[in-house]
């Protein structure tokens, strides 16, 4: 008995001191098999004008796309990215390194937690949390979808966050 409760001590000591690796949580996936991902269909989606296509039909290459972060229009593929508003690295810090594969999968592809964004946008953002970084427009939105995303996947509010999202909901 002492020695499977050791066991278990030390996977759990192991696991929660796991290094974090963006690969574990998947790509973007094709469900659907169109040769289309999900970037590219959510590209589709929330383009404000007909999309134009590479050569394969599989990729976009043009549209119109809102910033949901700054306002600003853009009509380049290449320019926009589709963020995880919580950071997978965040949401590993928060629970995410417990979860298997397929979870881990099932929240990188979760529209819930994507928005389309500049890519010089995206970069500066990085793996910061709420606390850290907020966009310049539709902050509270973010913040809504933030506590939603975390909710819907059990993840860990430390109590800076709480504090931070108390007096965030304030000013929305």
């Amino acid at each position: 008995m002492k020695y499977c409760f050791m066991m278990i001590l030390l996977f759990v000591s192991i696991s929660a001191f796991s290094d974090y690796d963006r690969s574990d949580f998947g790509r973007w996936l094709d469900d659907d098999n169109d040769c289309q991902n999900l970037r590219q269909e959510i590209l589709i989606e929330k383009s404000l004008s007909q999309v134009t296509y590479d050569e394969t039909g599989c990729k976009v290459k043009s549209g119109l796309w809102k910033d949901d972060y700054t306002g600003i229009f853009y009509t380049r593929s290449s320019d926009v990215d589709i963020d995880h508003i919580v950071p997978l690295k965040h949401a590993f810090d928060s629970g995410a390194d417990f979860w298997g594969k397929d979870k881990m999968s099932d929240f990188f592809n979760d529209p819930l937690n994507l928005s389309i964004t500049r890519d010089r946008v995206n970069q500066s953002k990085g793996s910061k949390s709420i606390m850290d970084w907020a966009p310049e427009v539709n902050k509270c939105q973010y913040a809504a979808r933030w506590v939603m995303v975390k909710v819907s996947y059990d993840l860990n509010f430390n109590d800076d966050e709480i504090m931070f999202l108390r007096n965030l909901t304030d000013e929305c």
